[in-house]
């Protein structure tokens, strides 16, 4: 039989309850049948005043034990003339016969016939003797707790009180412990507190279940609710949410279950979207080319010179929007490979500057460069990617500046990192579109628009190398109109 989460979690916290009402009933029970004896005599012995007082008069009559040494008889004599049982006092006990006043030894078995225990054919008294067990109990020991008289053969099971005379000690009374009680009400008192411990551990073992079930319950219907949740997103529901009603981990599993769904839902949106964009990006030269070509075949258009160099611009084109998908999936992937040696960004950037020299002298862009403080500074990273992340950057610019404009390079330091700035005359773009500027396929309609070129990949590959080089890149908007990107490197 397989069982399901409630019964285990269920199953668990009862076992769990069941045993510790458990313990705790049988550790309850066996300390107070332990020490109730235990405090059964010492009451008594804290009660044998009368004794210890008797004791003492009799050390300082007889200068010492030797009367009473080694004979039990006497002993156990004296000791039933001066006892009180249950704090009664003395004189409320029933006196010994005069003759017996002054008797070194007492018959026990005459006390006995003069003082017979109460019966069935023997007349009420309301004092009840001590039994001849309980008498036997005491004993006499000296300073040194060497034993005077009675059967204290192990001082270690036995209660000590001291005899003290002129702040001296000269003896000890002792009590031995009871192995089991003997008297009913001592047996009724303590029967009655184990049924009262009975009731009380049912009592804690039903509200523990109860506690079991309410804690048990709520749980699996939670772990459950995260389960079905995860099946929809198994089927490709990522609209799928679990509502998050408290903060502890549950909670706080189900606030990362909602945010995962949330990430998936805008991934596979913008997995749609990049689909539908490439499908347009691609779908547009090659319309230019099947169009050309067809009308070439068709005798619509002459095929010159001029019109197969459109045909192949437009092919090249479709091959740069190729390599670049290329590119991005490589790095979506992991599989961008960078060949990384220590060397100075500044001088790559100058020599990727004056590959473009003529391009922005011939688009009427002024090309400025503040870079020679910075030569020096070194990076690792591959050349080949970095002169490819400054070239993207240099098209972006030639693509969109307005001409007449300008383009400001700057190289500084800032702590331990190498600033590089990309500074334009203008436009600018909106400040709702500054975060999406790295977004593959995203233009700005207004300014830079797709009749100018490039195929919205170029700033998306810029950031993928900035990233693999463990660097930032951030665009904003410059206070005089133009677009600055800031890339950041650490230095070595």
């Amino acid at each position: 039989m397989r069982l399901t989460l409630f019964q285990k979690l269920f199953g668990a916290f009862f076992i769990t309850s069941l045993l510790t009402v458990g313990l705790m009933i049988g550790f309850l029970q066996f300390s107070i049948a332990s020490n109730f004896s235990n405090y059964i005599d010492r009451v008594t012995l804290e009660k044998s005043e009368e004794i210890i007082t008797a004791l003492g008069r009799f050390y300082q009559q007889h200068q010492g034990w030797e009367q009473i040494q080694g004979d039990d008889r006497d002993w156990y004599g004296f000791i039933l003339q001066h006892i009180q049982i249950s704090g009664r006092p003395s004189q409320n006990r029933p006196d010994f016969p005069r003759e017996w006043q002054h008797r070194s030894r007492i018959d026990w078995k005459e006390w006995q016939h003069r003082f017979p225990r109460d019966g069935k054919d023997r007349p009420h008294r309301p004092w009840k003797h001590p039994r001849p067990g309980f008498i036997k109990r005491f004993s006499l020991y000296d300073s040194n707790k060497n034993l005077i008289a009675g059967k204290g053969e192990s001082v270690k099971k036995h209660l000590l009180k001291p005899i003290i005379l002129n702040e001296a000690t000269v003896g000890w009374l002792g009590l031995r412990k009871m192995e089991k009680l003997s008297n009913p009400l001592d047996i009724l008192f303590l029967k009655q507190h184990t049924q009262a411990l009975y009731f009380i551990g049912g009592g804690l073992f039903l509200f523990s279940l109860l506690v079991s079930y309410l804690i048990s319950r709520p749980l699996v219907s939670k772990i459950r609710r995260l389960a079905e949740g995860a099946r929809k997103i198994a089927s490709r529901q990522f609209n799928t949410r679990i509502d998050v009603q408290n903060s502890d981990e549950l909670g706080h599993l189900a606030a990362d279950f909602n945010q995962m769904a949330q990430t998936l839902e805008n991934y596979e949106n913008y997995r749609k979207q990049w689909i539908s964009d490439i499908s347009h990006e691609l779908g547009t030269p090659l319309s230019i080319i099947r169009g050309g070509m067809e009308a070439m075949l068709d005798g619509v258009r002459e095929m010159t010179p001029e019109n197969l160099s459109k045909l192949h611009a437009e092919a090249c084109h479709l091959g740069q929007i190729a390599n670049d998908l290329r590119m991005l999936s490589l790095a979506d992937t992991g599989g961008l490979s960078l060949d990384k040696t220590s060397l100075s960004p500044v001088n790559l950037l100058k020599e990727t500057v004056d590959n473009f020299q003529t391009k922005f002298a011939e688009q009427n862009i002024q090309l400025q460069l503040e870079l020679d403080t910075e030569a020096s500074v070194q990076i690792i990273g591959d050349a080949q990617r970095l002169k490819q992340l400054f070239s993207n950057l240099l098209e972006n610019g030639l693509r969109y500046i307005k001409t007449p404009g300008s383009m400001l390079l700057k190289a500084g330091s800032r702590g331990t990192h190498l600033v590089l700035s990309f500074e334009d005359s203008g436009p600018g773009v909106p400040e709702a579109a500054l975060p999406h500027l790295f977004d593959r396929f995203y233009r700005v309609e207004e300014s830079r628009n797709r009749t100018k070129g490039g195929s919205g990949l170029g700033l998306a590959i810029c950031k993928q190398i900035v990233d693999a080089h463990e660097g930032t890149i951030i665009a904003k908007n410059l206070p005089a109109g133009g677009l600055q990107f800031e890339i950041t490197f650490h230095k070595i």
